[in-house]
């Protein structure tokens, strides 16, 4: 029971930070649980150090003219999303953008190849640096949760440098490595705010 607690707790404050409610003066979450404290880092993006960045510009985004016939459509808000093997896509003049997928957004079958995470006792499926939690109508993309640890970071991924201490970013989402039993892993440390 304390699990489940912790857990919607958990959740919800990530959820509330998410959605932009929180004082702009805190810059920490500090969640305390019977056995661990879990701090929530946001940090400015003025204060996040580049290190040997990969692109002096901005990438410019992936198009393509075409999306597989047997893509997903998908209704979110006031914009339609096209979904297919784990890639979501967005209708530009251009053609199809390929895009982050906006947290809220729910498909009915998780991608091929998604690997199964907990972060304080939370399942989680993550695929390609996008986190989905199981709810009733399927599964629903969700903020990368504090805590949790993947095998791999997204190789676009950013190294990052916030008060000497080393991160990678990817789509504003902080890891960090660290060391597990069977090896390294990047444990999901915070985000960086526009």
């Amino acid at each position: 029971m304390k699990t489940k607690f912790a857990c919607k707790l958990l959740s919800t404050i990530l959820f509330l930070s998410s959605i932009g409610i929180s004082a702009k003066a805190q810059r920490r979450v500090v969640v305390t649980k019977p056995s661990q404290t879990v701090v929530v880092t946001r940090v400015p993006r003025s204060r996040v150090m580049y290190i040997n960045p990969r692109v002096i510009t901005p990438p410019r985004p992936v198009v393509v003219r075409t999306i597989p016939a047997t893509s997903v459509t998908i209704a979110y808000g006031h914009s339609r999303y096209y979904y297919y093997g784990g890639v979501y896509y967005v209708q530009r003049p251009e053609g199809y953008v390929v895009i982050n997928p906006p947290v809220g957004v729910i498909i009915t079958v998780p991608p091929a190849g998604f690997v199964r995470v907990t972060a304080y006792s939370c399942p989680y499926l993550y695929f390609e640096g996008i986190f989905y939690k199981e709810v009733p109508e399927g599964y629903k993309i969700v903020t990368p949760p504090v805590g949790a640890q993947i095998p791999k970071i997204p190789e676009s991924a950013e190294k990052v440098s916030i008060e000497g201490k080393i991160f990678y970013e990817y789509h504003g989402t902080l890891y960090k490595k660290v060391e597990t039993e069977t090896g390294f892993a990047y444990e999901v440390s915070g985000n960086v705010e526009n």
